[in-house]
This record gives structure tokens, C-alpha cells and sequence, in this order.
């Protein structure tokens, strides 16, 4: 049973710039930047429950950014004046990095093949940075960042400008009973961007209508099973967001509905899942679930039918434990891969011409890489690898033969949680934020081109 919370109004008195209610969504439009697929993490599973409402409280404007210093240009004339660069006039970069003498639809130009122009950006959050996502909440067509504190149970939203600077619109108290662990946002059934957070201890569900504006007045409270990943998908073509979860017992499936609220879930076997990911793997335009038990050495693979339910298939062994999973176009095909991270190493399985993937990894690269995020960072076409591991966050370039460049590290203050992706400056070089846990900033690895 789900049951609808009052939630007090979050109206920020610390707003300093009109907005522009481009009801976007959470898919930003244009040609620069897309936001990052909901990443599979930590979340939750079964019945229902009743909570109290919380409340918002204004907050302080918060951000470091680095600003692109003003370039020159001269010549041999002595009577010319220094004139700064027009990085529009930009024509587009072939693969070996010269011009093609195409224009650009870039600030600056294509991206260079092989180049990550990442700067550290350090954004300070509330008291703790548990998890964060990154979407579109305010639908002025600039990706904003949702960050996650355990601690005191609530939200802190950080609205971008598409310029790569943001300012915090206040902290937002959830008012939970436990402490929460997961946050994740889409826009479930509208253009207006919607707060998915998991809690534990107890562990439930919240569904958090936004209004559009960056307010999270209206939470549902599903009661659940403990969970550990969880992902946000249409697996049914309605156009409506569904919910599937794995963790204490079985994988869960929740179809949405159109009033943005949940069905009961369909139980799909046993399962202690740490990792999950929806992806049409099998390349019949359905939805499948990809998912691993904890501690297991084999992948799940959950084929959608297309109307919301699932059918089991064999699974993949993957040589290690999974402790990490993403989907994209790691070669030069136009079949979606595979890549896991496991405890020892990171695994590429390769989509093969008639649906799914190979039995074995096409790549294995040595040592325990954390989670794994797949972004065209170069923007030549063919995504890349990015994983984190100690306190860096690392960038492998593919190739497109099914290879990939040795690492490019980027330090973090202290080690990531987790990794996200979204083009934050709009220069069409995809950002990473991580959150850096108890009382940690968010670390966010933004690009300079200039």
C-alpha cells in the first residue's frame, strides 16, 4: 500500500537567479550533453508504510569553480590590438585530432581523441556527501547535482548554470527514520524531474514528486525488504518509470503508473543482488535486467518481454565477484558490450551480431577497479572507461578494436563512493562527480579546454 506524505514546501529564499521553466526533464536536450543513465547502486523492496513530512531549510550559496582565463591573439603587426580568441569559429577534429573543416557545434571546438582536460572542482555539499546524481531538476536545460547526506537525512540540490558553476538552494530534511544511502533522480511519468532515495534501518522506498522548480513536496513511502541495487527504467513502453531492486531476497520488479505512484512487486527468484542495471542487451528493443549476486562470480541476465515482466536466462561467468556494471559501445560495432568490475580486475563482454554478448570478456584489465562508468569522453564515437579506485578516478580510452589507452588518474581528496557523469559546462566533454562519504565534499573533475 503506498501512502501519499504531506511534505513541507521547499521554496529557498537563497535563490539568486531567475530560472527559465523549460520543462526539459531529466533527458537535457541539445547537441553538447545528455545526462548519465540512473546508475544501478544501493536501494530496497516490499509493502508499504506511513512517515512523517519534513521540512526545507534555506541555505547558503556554495561552489568553487575555476574560471577559463580570457585568451589572446597576435600578430606581427605592431598596429593590430589584442583581440580575444573566438572559440565558436571551431571546426570539427578528425581522429587522428586535426580540423575537418566542418564547424563544431562545441564551445571550443571538438573534443581532442585521447585528451581528458579535467581540472578538480571541488563543490562543497551539507554535511556529508553519502551519494549523488545529477539531471535537469529546475527544467532550465542546465544539469543540476542532488547530493545524499546519511547523517541528517536529507537532500542538498545544487543548481548548474551550463556554464560549470553551481549554487546551493538549501538543504532539504527528509525527516527519515534510518539513514539513507542511495539517491537517484528521473522524471517518472512528466517533463518535471522526480527524488528517488533509499533508506535502511527502517528500509523503504521514498518517491519524491518534484514540482518543477527544485522543491520535493510530495514523498510516497514504500516499506521494502533490504536492498542493495536498484535501478529506473520503462520496461513496459508506457513512458512511465519502473523500479527494479535486488538485495535480501528476490529481485523486484515495480511497474509505474501514470499518477506517478508504484504497483505491488513481482518477485523474480531468489537474489542477493549488490549490482543491477537495465539495458536492452539482447537487442530485441526490450529492456533486460543484468544483476549479480553478492560475492557471486556469475551475472544474471533477466530477458524483458516488453510488458513489464521478465524471463530468466542462463548466466555469464565472470571470474570474479561483481562489484560493478555498465552497458555501451565500447568497439566499433554497433552492438551494445558488456563491462563488469570485479574484485581482481575489469571485464569487457562484447555484443555480438545476433543480440546479447559473448560467453567470455573480449578485455581484462588487472586490478580492482571499484564501479564503472561508460562515457564517450573524447567524443570520437566510441565510449570509454571510467572506474575509481583508491582515491583517483580513472580514464581509459578506447581504442575501437577492443582496446584501451593505459590509465589517466585524477586525484580525488579521499576515495569515491560511487561515480556519475553528466556534461556539466556544456563543451561536450562529459564531467564525473563522486561522492567522498562522512564529512567529505563532492569531488568533481570538471574540463578546461581553455
Amino acid at each position: 500500500m503506498l501512502v501519499p506524505m504531506a511534505f513541507a514546501d521547499a521554496r529557498f529564499r537563497s535563490r539568486i537567479a531567475s530560472r527559465s521553466f523549460v520543462l526539459l526533464g531529466w533527458a537535457v536536450l541539445g547537441g553538447c550533453f545528455n545526462p548519465d543513465d540512473p546508475k544501478a547502486d544501493s536501494a530496497t523492496e516490499s509493502g508499504d508504510s506511513t512517515t512523517a513530512t519534513s521540512a526545507s531549510s534555506s541555505s547558503t550559496s556554495v561552489t568553487v569553480t575555476t574560471s577559463p582565463t580570457e585568451d589572446t591573439v597576435t600578430t606581427d603587426d605592431p598596429t593590430s590590438t589584442t583581440e580575444p580568441t573566438d572559440t565558436t569559429d571551431s571546426t570539427v577534429s578528425g581522429p587522428d585530432g586535426t580540423s575537418t573543416g566542418e564547424p563544431s557545434d562545441c564551445p571550443g571546438g571538438d573534443p581532442t581523441p585521447g585528451e581528458a582536460p579535467y581540472v578538480l572542482t571541488t563543490v562543497i555539499a551539507a554535511q556529508d556527501t553519502d551519494d549523488v546524481d545529477v539531471g535537469d531538476i529546475d527544467g532550465d536545460g542546465h544539469l543540476d547535482l542532488i547530493n545524499l547526506s546519511r547523517v541528517d537525512t536529507s537532500v542538498e540540490t545544487f543548481f548548474g548554470d551550463g556554464a560549470g558553476e553551481f549554487v546551493s538552494d538549501g538543504v532539504t530534511m527528509l525527516d527519515m527514520d534510518g539513514f539513507p544511502d542511495t539517491v537517484r533522480l528521473g522524471a517518472i511519468a512528466d517533463d518535471t524531474v522526480d527524488l528517488f532515495v533509499h533508506m535502511e534501518g527502517p528500509v523503504e522506498l521514498w518517491v519524491v514528486r518534484g514540482d518543477g522548480a527544485g522543491n520535493w513536496p510530495n514523498p510516497q513511502v514504500y516499506t521494502l525488504t533490504y536492498v542493495r541495487a536498484l535501478d529506473i527504467a520503462d520496461f513496459n513502453g508506457d513512458d512511465v518509470l519502473d523500479l527494479a531492486y535486488v538485495g535480501a531476497s528476490n529481485m523486484e520488479v515495480r511497474i509505474g503508473e501514470a499518477t506517478e505512484s508504484y504497483q505491488a512487486p513481482v518477485l523474480y527468484g531468489e537474489n542477493f543482488g549488490n549490482v543491477l542495471r537495465a539495458a536492452d542487451l539482447s537487442g530485441d528493443g526490450h529492456l533486460d535486467i543484468l544483476t549479480a549476486n553478492y560475492g557471486s562470480t556469475e551475472l544474471q541476465i533477466y530477458n524483458g518481454v516488453g510488458d513489464g515482466t521478465f524471463v530468466a536466462q542462463p548466466t555469464v561467468v565472470t571470474g570474479s565477484a561483481v562489484s560493478g556494471i555498465d552497458v555501451g559501445h565500447l568497439d566499433a560495432d554497433e552492438h551494445l558490450d558488456l563491462v563488469l568490475t570485479t574484485v581482481d580486475d575489469l571485464r569487457v563482454f562484447y555484443g555480438e551480431k545476433g543480440g546479447g554478448i559473448s560467453s567470455t570478456p573480449g578485455t581484462i584489465i588487472e586490478g580492482g577497479l571499484g564501479e564503472v562508468r561508460v562515457a564517450d569522453i573524447d567524443a570520437d564515437g566510441v565510449q570509454d572507461l571510467v572506474t575509481h579506485a583508491f582515491a583517483a578516478i580513472d580514464v581509459r580510452f578506447s581504442v575501437g578494436d577492443q582496446t584501451f589507452s593505459d590509465a589517466m588518474s585524477f586525484d580525488c581528496p579521499a576515495g569515491p563512493r560511487n561515480l556519475v557523469v553528466g556534461d556539466l559546462n556544456e563543451d561536450c566533454v562529459p564531467d564525473l562527480v563522486a561522492p567522498l562519504g562522512p564529512g567529505q565534499e563532492l569531488c568533481v573533475l570538471m574540463s578546461d579546454r581553455d
